[in-house]
């Protein structure tokens, strides 16, 4: 087992080839760790400068074993030491690890040892999901290594466990779905309505200009994927990527053929991601965003929608809650490492801490 640093210079064919290969085998499926979704994020959006790909290889370096892109930030205020943070762009909704199964005990211990010994004394992540086997994978890992665990934010995000006994309607309230079954009936007055959902190749450059359209509409113009060169060069090079790869499904609501509410969305074995929402504001009083979800929700009650979960990388608060009955649970933390005085261990923690206060202050103040 060899660990190695890779600039993004060293982002061969074959080199892709093998990380899209340990992306398909982790025990952890994370899209925003692929390939498809980190090259067109280094070729267009802003990232850390310098960041560089932390790889574990099998002994004679043919297979990964495990992968951490990183970038390593200047000290700070709030990491006033030397430190590694999981890259993060505008657009990734989970930071983590690929780790190949089966090897994961070897090559976790591998990477924190490499990744948490001199300069660097923490490594942070932003959006882990605690509940999942690689969370608990790492915490045994940074036990084994003496490595302490600090959590500096926690929230759930809304899911959908896919299964037997699982229905989403007994968690919306009656007067809800009342109220968006008489939204459909008053849509349908203006002609046919219809839900469906689209996998891989059936996403078309008709159904990827389509989405575009309504996500550019009304409030979100101005922060739109089409509102910048960057932003729609990444998306169109990451679809085409996904659809490529058999890892893309969108969802979408239309009355008479014409889509007024879409989802784009992906899926790496069995666990689906959703991405971004688009709806028409001319049918904002015929709840279109609501409506594409229930369509969604549908599809998995009539057995269309082959994954166990699919989360929807919203923020608490999010309209989606209303619908989607799953919880998953986001943590953002830093491990550092055991010679690390503990007054300094603690310093990201506390700095979160005091600007949480800060804005909650705040707040309260402008209420008056």
């Amino acid at each position: 087992m060899r660990f190695r640093w890779h600039d993004i210079s060293d982002l061969t064919n074959d080199f892709t080839a093998s990380w899209r290969d340990l992306s398909l085998a982790a025990s952890t499926p994370n899209i925003y760790l692929m390939p498809e979704f980190v090259l067109p994020a280094i070729r267009h959006l802003d990232l850390p400068r310098d960041p560089k790909f932390a790889v574990v290889w099998n002994t004679n370096e043919t297979k990964m074993l495990a992968l951490c892109f990183v970038g390593a930030p200047s000290p700070n205020l709030r990491f006033p030491y030397s430190h590694l943070r999981a890259v993060k762009t505008k657009h990734s909704y989970q930071t983590g690890i690929l780790v190949r199964n089966g090897s994961e005990r070897e090559a976790l211990d591998n990477l924190l040892y490499n990744l948490l010994r001199k300069p660097w004394q923490a490594l942070a992540f932003a959006e882990l999901r605690e509940d999942s086997l690689l969370h608990q994978q790492l915490q045994d890992a940074a036990l084994r290594r003496g490595l302490k665990w600090y959590v500096e934010h926690r929230y759930l995000r809304a899911s959908v466990e896919i299964g037997e006994g699982v229905h989403w309607t007994k968690y919306v309230s009656r007067s809800r779905l009342a109220s968006l079954r008489k939204a459909r009936a008053r849509l349908e007055k203006l002609g046919c309505v219809q839900s469906r959902i689209l996998f891989d190749n059936e996403v078309t450059d008709s159904t990827l200009k389509s989405f575009l359209r309504v996500e550019s509409l009304g409030w979100k113009a101005n922060s739109s994927l089409r509102a910048t060169g960057e932003e729609h060069a990444f998306f169109i090079e990451l679809i085409e990527a996904c659809r490529s790869s058999g890892t893309l499904f969108f969802c979408e609501l239309l009355l008479d053929g014409k889509v007024i509410a879409s989802t784009s969305n992906f899926h790496v074995n069995g666990l689906g991601f959703a991405f971004k929402v688009g709806m028409d504001p001319k049918y904002a009083k015929y709840s279109p965003g609501y409506l594409v979800e229930i369509g969604f929700l549908e599809a998995i009650d009539s057995g269309a929608v082959p994954f166990r979960e699919i989360e929807s990388g919203a923020q608490p608060g999010s309209y989606i809650e209303k619908l989607w009955p799953g919880r998953a649970i986001m943590v953002s933390g830093y491990f550092v490492s055991g010679g690390l005085p503990s007054a300094y261990s603690a310093l990201p923690r506390v700095y979160s801490m005091l600007k949480r206060w800060a804005k909650r202050f705040r707040a309260y103040w402008m209420r008056g």
